[in-house]
């Protein structure tokens, strides 16, 4: 899901062109990705899990995204990993790692990583590729962790729930990283300076509008995970977004005369996850 690649010399001279609108693709599905716990890493081979509780992963097993939720992102001494004790479909016992790693083709080589950015949680039993996770049973192993970075972990919808969204215009897409707060001292109005709680962002969506029966009009109301696909040049997906929580309110603009009918979906949504792929 957001482990992407791994991409060929001949599609990383593509991916590391910069980007144009148009190869930003919209998708939607109807489900939320489920918080299900989450990891503070107390040093670079140790940390804590903690359950969420609440909805987990349903019956069928589901992909699992672990994304750095560091209000200062994941610095780490080395590639980064992160490993839990799983039960896949099939009642199968496994572990599960999440691997960290920077890309070769990268023009910065540091272990260092921004909030929201995501991997799969993959079974390390080849035997066991591709098949789903059904429950975390508990923290395993890590590699290269600072003390204090933390990761949450989500059942996330499968590729196939997606509907693609076409004739889109505009896609505003923002993160939602904890701001920074300034604390004044005397005429210094910035003398401390800290991370706060991060501001509730609004996904925005625009589409040549269709009908009821089509597009993100078709799911107006409804919440779900909002995805987009930086899908280079037609060839390779380079890069993978996912905004849950994602709940679309649609607004129809109607002109006159030969004018284009418009629709926006905007919406709040709950995190937001970034996947990336590696070299062939």
């Amino acid at each position: 899901m957001l482990n992407l690649g791994p991409f060929t010399q001949a599609e990383q001279e593509i991916g590391f062109k910069p980007e144009i609108g148009l190869e930003t693709k919209i998708y939607f599905a109807p489900e939320v990705a489920s918080l299900l716990g989450d990891f503070r890493a107390s040093a670079a081979d140790d940390g804590d899990y903690t359950s969420a509780g609440g909805p987990q992963i349903p019956t069928a097993g589901r992909d699992v995204a672990v994304v750095i939720s560091s209000p200062h992102g994941a610095v780490g001494a080395g590639a980064m990993s992160i490993t839990f004790d799983v039960t896949l479909v099939g009642d199968i016992d496994d572990t599960a790692t999440a691997d960290f790693t920077v890309p070769s083709y990268s023009q910065y080589a540091g272990n260092a990583w921004g909030f929201g950015v995501s991997r799969d949680l993959l079974p390390d039993t080849p035997a066991n590729d591709g098949v789903k996770i059904k429950s975390i049973d508990g923290f395993s192993a890590c590699a290269n962790l600072a003390s204090g970075i933390q990761f949450q972990l989500y059942s996330v919808p499968l590729l196939t729930d997606y509907a693609f969204i076409g004739n889109t215009t505009r896609k505003d897409l923002p993160s939602d990283i904890p701001v920074q707060v300034a604390i004044p001292d005397g005429r210094d109005p910035a003398a401390h300076v800290k991370t706060g709680r991060g501001q509730i962002n609004e996904c925005a969506v625009g589409f040549r509008y269709k009908g009821i029966t089509e597009q993100l009009t078709r799911f107006n109301g409804i919440p779900g995970t909002l995805r987009a696909d930086i899908d280079k040049e037609g060839i390779v997906v380079w890069e993978r977004h996912l905004f849950t929580g994602f709940r679309p309110t649609i607004n129809v603009s109607r002109g006159d005369g030969n004018d284009e009918v418009e629709g926006t979906a905007s919406g709040i949504y709950r995190t937001f996850m970034s996947g990336y792929g590696l070299h062939a």
